[in-house]
């Protein structure tokens, strides 16, 4: 695996690499499962794999995990080498963002859930994928679908900015327990890891209410999934919606192509996920 730092080794991986099919995975490093899923889902479908670690201020705010948040930067290489990426990118703040950077925001949806209580998180994720993008120029972008509102939004930007990048979306990676994989998981103690485990287990129980009636209303599955929740008085709920898998929109009728998503904190540590209907 070729590590590459600077402007000049981007433009040198533009000349040596093998193939213009290239398929690519940003990350912020503490790499787990779900990061190694998309990795595995890359080479199916290109000759060329490249992932960035990048821990990037610009999405973090106020009061926010940026200084703690994991850099086990040894444990990463060694878990990239195993899977046989060919390139890494590992820039610094300095190679992405100039003084007084450009940013990059997708009106309103970024407002909606997430963005309600993280105005700048959606902001500081598409100012940086566009930077990415357009440094390394993949064909195939590769997004876990975890963080689905970011992935819409994503797959919006590129749309309206016409760049030829395509979004392959990915299934969401869980632990034994159910618990969506993240990073941020660590900051559980054992405790919480076990109380998380919970939310996937209140939207299983929202799907299968929708599966059992035809006639079933969103509300009705949000508050199923509620009082079961209210049962753990740690976890605290941020949002729970059911939306519109394209659109993001909340939907009073649930189909199929309907999507709940959850966010919420154990104590101190912020925890999304989603399922499909």
């Amino acid at each position: 695996m070729k590590i590459l730092k600077t402007l000049s080794d981007i433009k040198q991986f533009h000349k040596e690499k093998e193939s213009t099919n290239v398929g690519f995975i940003p990350t912020m490093g503490a790499l787990h499962k779900g990061h190694t899923s998309l990795i595995e889902e890359s080479k199916k479908n290109n000759k060329v794999i490249i992932v960035s670690i990048f821990v990037n201020p610009t999405q973090f705010g106020p009061n926010e995990d940026f200084d703690k948040y994991p850099k086990p930067i040894d444990k990463d290489l060694e878990i990239l080498n195993k899977l046989q990426v060919d390139y890494l990118f590992l820039p610094t703040k300095e190679i992405v963002y100039t003084n007084n950077p450009t940013h990059i925001k997708v009106p309103y949806l970024s407002e909606l859930y997430c963005g309600k209580t993280r105005p700048q998180f959606f902001e500081g994720v598409c100012s940086i994928v566009l930077r990415l993008i357009n440094l390394i120029q993949p064909k195939h972008l590769f997004l876990g679908q975890k963080d689905f509102q970011q992935y819409v939004i994503i797959k919006k930007m590129l749309k309206d900015l016409f760049l030829p990048t395509i979004v392959i979306p990915c299934p969401i990676i869980r632990e034994k327990n159910g618990l969506a994989f993240s990073s941020r998981n660590q900051y559980l103690t054992n405790h919480e890891y076990q109380l998380a485990s919970q939310i996937y287990k209140s939207l299983t129980i929202g799907k299968e209410i929708f599966k059992k009636s035809n006639e079933i209303d969103s509300q009705q599955i949000i508050t199923k999934i509620k009082n079961f929740l209210q049962e753990f008085n740690e976890i605290n709920i941020e949002y729970l919606s059911v939306i519109n898998e394209k659109s993001l929109l909340d939907v009073t009728t649930p189909t199929t192509k309907n999507r709940v998503l959850f966010a919420g904190k154990i104590n101190k540590t912020r925890l999304i996920d989603n399922i499909e209907l």
